[in-house]
């Protein structure tokens, strides 16, 4: 038997939720050869398919929905899931014959957090020894942290291993964490060798990324703006835009990348203002999507100034 797993790549919350796939695959389907895709929405990254989703059984976590005869599997917490009203049907459709298996939750925090209520409640799969991936899964999806610099605080060994999974999440790299991470737990594969010596070789990069923050960030507003498009972003600090702009509600940092360009959107959860707009929608309205909390919008690395222009309506629109 073989087991197709989809998941966001280069993200904790989809790595998370692959481990806990795995654990119910290896219970209920013993001896199954396991295969993970990293997908992404940026334009040299691959999303589901039905070439990719080949397996006996096919499982779309954390991820935008894609109506494919093989999905025998779907979770997600994302409001933007569905890229159309025929998409949503078909879920639901799908969530009716087989509520177990075909979950959306768009109030959760983190998709981690809910495949595992799923499966401890529906599938009776033991997960105490993984109780500290969800717990982390859904601190880092939700930014629940005390503060912005607790977020940024790489002597966490948990925090190296979700930077490194940020910068390296392929399709190799997951399919070398998700099974060790299933028999070793979170804490040994976050010390390892493995992430420890990846983590050395970005942290030079993430110094000088949040330099640049810092430099090229502008006040609009309550909004701060980052334009990073000058040159390539080699590594990202997650939230450090908010560590180096306090006083902002709001972030808009466009950013280029290897594989395009990149509209990152957030409330900053430690300004202390309520949050007044839903990101995800304002992003869905520029083909992208997200939490009402955080989102994101993929182009080309051909539509630098398209990306500038959307970047600097959007700071505007929450200035």
């Amino acid at each position: 038997m073989l087991f197709v797993c989809a998941t966001h790549g280069h993200c904790f919350d989809g790595l998370s939720s692959a481990v806990l796939l795995h654990r119910f695959a290896s219970q209920h389907h013993p001896g199954a050869d396991w295969v993970v895709h990293a997908c992404g929405y940026g334009a040299k990254q691959t999303e589901p398919s039905a070439e990719m989703l080949c397996g006996d059984q096919n499982a779309i976590l954390d991820f935008r929905y894609v109506n494919a005869p093989g999905l025998t599997f779907y979770v997600d917490h994302h409001r933007t899931a569905f890229s159309s009203p025929e998409d949503q049907q078909d879920f639901d459709a799908r969530a009716r014959l087989a509520p177990e298996r075909f979950v959306f939750e768009p109030t959760e925090t983190s998709c981690t957090k809910v495949l595992g209520r799923l499966l401890e409640s529906q599938h009776r799969v033991d997960l105490s020894d993984l109780s500290d991936l969800i717990e982390w899964a859904d601190v880092v999806d939700s930014a629940r942290f005390p503060s912005a610099l607790a977020a940024t605080d790489t002597a966490q060994p948990v925090l190296r291993l979700v930077s490194v999974v940020e910068q390296f999440g392929d399709d190799a790299f997951l399919a070398k964490l998700v099974p060790r991470i299933v028999t070793e737990g979170l804490t040994a594969v976050a010390k390892s060798p493995l992430v420890e010596e990846r983590f050395r070789g970005i942290l030079p990069q993430h110094q000088a990324y949040s330099v640049r923050v810092r430099e090229k960030g502008q006040m609009l507003g309550r909004t701060v703006l980052i334009d990073l498009t000058d040159k390539r972003v080699q590594s990202v600090t997650k939230f450090a835009a908010y560590a180096e702009f306090p006083q902002a509600t709001y972030s808009v940092l466009v950013a280029l990348l290897s594989s395009g360009v990149k509209i990152s959107v957030g409330h900053n959860p430690w300004s202390g203002r309520v949050r007044e707009h839903d990101i995800s929608e304002i992003c869905r309205r520029y083909g992208g999507g997200g939490h009402p909390v955080v989102g994101g919008i993929a182009l080309p690395r051909d539509q630098v100034e398209k990306a500038r222009s959307i970047s600097r309506t959007i700071a505007e629109e929450l200035a």
